[in-house]
């Protein structure tokens, strides 16, 4: 695996045109998965020299990359089209297929609540009939079959021409597959072929009030979404390895953001320090920088220069290894970096309402069930004060009046280095945004705790062993700010904890340390007075 340095060196200039199917191709369905797995063994042994490709002895050409990928997908396709895989797993179903009983229950409280099921599957009768009797009719009560659960079963459909164009249909007499032709579609039949169309003329309805629910992203969520503006839902199995991965790994996570807004509130006192310096050098008004106090803000700022060099180095390698629960490799599925989606991820938002990783979460929410979006949550909807770009050099000038002993400006440098060796005093008077000093006293603008939830997006409201539950794709799932009323006569914190009546403390590190007890620390500094060690 390459290094983010190494990566960036090697690719980070490369432009990715996915639309050139002789240079990419999407690996997005468990076929694929066989595919890609055979075309990269066979990619290492190629590699190595042996591959034994037989070229050289008949005079052909050399066998290259997209050559070999090509063999590979024509030998899984013609194995599949064959039945020689269908075979064996019809042979020997509970070696290959997963029984889930919640699945039967799931659809027949649906059938039973009123409404309409179709089956509608690529697979030829024979594998359909054998599969779903394998699965559900132990599942079924009072002896049911699998048949009973849906209105209508089509199989051979063809998908995702099915969607969009006009197939002859055929319907099933016996059990042995007898075939004749029809023109319209009844209830309670089984049928070859066909096309939404006949589905939505026999069940009445159309559009938004059909939901079909598939596990390939461009051949059932994509087209039927596209084209017919049918309600999708898509199946992930993965998701519930991912949704396992990442509570194994939410410590390591919030510890990243943690460091990260730890960093964030160091580097911006860091940069309105610089820029007051730049203003002074430049013979412009200052409201902190001075003659008097030059030194000693240059030594507070290397050593918040020195804490955030010293956070990087603690923040990289953390970032680097999320995602090592699900896939040493590449990570989570659904995000790509640390906090953006996932190519995957984009489009499961686009094209499905919904997604989940098994039909059977359905049980675990009633039938009349209504999945509705929260809020998106965008960087302009923020409260605009909590951007206001005064807000550290207001507080910074609060603070150096406070500890202005003398009051002629000068501050006291051993008490200024010792309050500067508190930097979560400095991160959360800075979190404050205040517009002005004189607001310090009155007014505390909203703040808002960004640590955001992994799986916050996952809903497990029947409680029990996760096993999936329902994901609404086209939202932002976070938390809601905290509100704090700007009219008390207080200064409160939520972010540390803190809480000053009427005034900042003038009583020095003392009142400051019994502040941050309740936030279940206290003050911390080392001989150095580094930065980073505390808090």
């Amino acid at each position: 695996r390459l290094t983010i340095k190494d990566t960036n060196a090697q690719y980070g200039r490369q432009l990715v045109d996915l639309r050139d199917t002789r240079r990419w191709v999407f690996l997005n369905t468990l076929f694929s998965v066989s595919e890609g797995c055979l075309f990269l063994q066979l990619v290492q042994r190629m590699d190595a020299g042996t591959l034994m490709t037989g070229s050289e002895e008949h005079g052909g050409a050399q066998v290259t990359y997209e050559k070999l990928f090509n063999a590979v997908s024509k030998a899984l396709f013609l194995a599949h089209m064959q039945g020689r895989l269908k075979a064996d797993v019809i042979a020997n179903p509970a070696k290959y297929v997963e029984c889930d009983k919640e699945v039967a229950m799931a659809l027949l409280d649906q059938k039973q609540c009123g409404k309409k099921l179709a089956l509608i599957t690529n697979s030829d009768w024979e594998y359909t009939r054998s599969m779903m009797a394998n699965v559900f009719d132990p599942a079924v009560p009072n002896g049911g079959s699998w048949r009973d659960l849906f209105d209508i079963i089509i199989v051979s459909a063809r998908k995702p021409a099915f969607f969009a164009q006009s197939m002859p249909l055929y319907e099933i007499v016996s059990e042995d597959g007898l075939m004749k032709e029809r023109f319209k579609m009844k209830r309670g039949r089984v049928y070859s072929g066909g096309t939404a169309a006949m589905v939505e003329q026999v069940f009445e309805c159309d559009g938004d009030d059909i939901m079909f629910v598939g596990d390939h992203i461009f051949t059932d969520v994509n087209i039927a979404k596209c084209t017919l503006r049918w309600r999708t839902v898509l199946i992930m199995r993965e998701l519930e390895d991912e949704v396992r991965a990442m509570e194994k790994g939410r410590l390591a996570y919030e510890q990243i953001h943690n460091l990260l807004k730890r960093r964030s509130r160091i580097q911006s006192v860091l940069n309105h320090l610089r820029v007051e310096m730049n203003r002074f050098m430049c013979g412009r008004e200052t409201h902190t920088y001075g003659a008097a106090n030059a030194q000693v803000l240059q030594q507070f700022m290397a050593q918040l220069q020195a804490t955030v060099i010293k956070l990087d180095g603690e923040i990289g390698p953390l970032i680097y290894g999320d995602g090592q629960h699900f896939n040493s490799f590449w990570g989570y599925i659904t995000r790509a970096g640390l906090n953006d989606k996932s190519s995957i991820m984009k489009q499961i938002e686009k094209h499905a309402d919904l997604y989940t990783s098994r039909v059977s979460n359905f049980y675990r929410y009633t039938p009349y069930m209504y999945f509705r979006s929260t809020g998106q949550s965008f960087a302009h909807h923020r409260n605009i004060a909590r951007n206001y770009d005064g807000a550290e050099t207001a507080v910074l000038e609060a603070i150096f009046n406070k500890y202005d002993k003398d009051g002629n400006g000068e501050i006291d440098k051993s008490e200024f280095l010792r309050l500067a060796s508190e930097t979560k005093v400095f991160e959360s008077l800075a979190a404050m945004r205040v517009n002005s000093p004189e607001m310090l006293q009155s007014t505390f603008a909203q703040t808002h705790d960004e640590t955001h939830d992994p799986i916050s997006a996952y809903d497990d409201s029947e409680g029990g062993e996760w096993r999936g539950g329902m994901s609404v794709s086209d939202c932002e799932f976070g938390e809601d700010p905290h509100t704090i009323d700007p009219n008390e006569s207080h200064l409160q914190s939520a972010h540390a904890g803190m809480m000053f009546d009427g005034d900042i403390p003038t009583t020095g590190i003392e009142a400051v340390d019994k502040a941050l007890q309740h936030d279940g620390g206290g003050v911390q500094r080392t001989e150095s007075g580094d930065v980073s060690s505390l808090g």
